[in-house]
């Protein structure tokens, strides 16, 4: 009894999800129209670190580097729509500051050492 049961069940959600049972109509939202001003604001974050090794055959210590920071910002504009067209314009600023330091190239016994900062 419960096969025949979950068998009609999924044939009349078939039935209906293929448009072949009749169903009332949604009423249409209205046309949208993009005309007029805007603003916003946006913001974000970067951070970050790896650890790897130099490729060389000689002994290597483990590089490292690292970043973090934040940036934001805010646009506004006015747009207008012609039709199926929409012309606009827009004025945006944003700031970021976002560091990082990282080591390369560091070497057991022998000489040669790097190190950057990055601003």
């Amino acid at each position: 009894m419960s096969k025949r049961f979950f068998a009609g069940a999924a044939l009349t959600a078939l039935l209906a999800l293929s448009g072949l049972i009749p169903s009332s109509a949604l009423a249409q939202s209205g046309v949208y129209n993009w005309t007029g001003f805007y603003a916003g604001l946006h913001a974000g974050g970067a951070w970050g670190e790896t650890k790897g090794s130099d490729t060389f055959d000689f002994p290597t210590e483990i590089t490292q580097q690292r970043l973090h920071g934040a940036f934001g910002g805010a646009q506004v504009g006015y747009n207008y729509q012609f039709g199926r067209a929409v012309w606009g314009a827009e004025l945006s600023g944003s700031y970021g500051q976002i560091n990082g330091s990282g080591d390369c190239m560091t070497t057991r016994g022998f000489s040669p050492s790097a190190s950057a900062t990055i601003n």
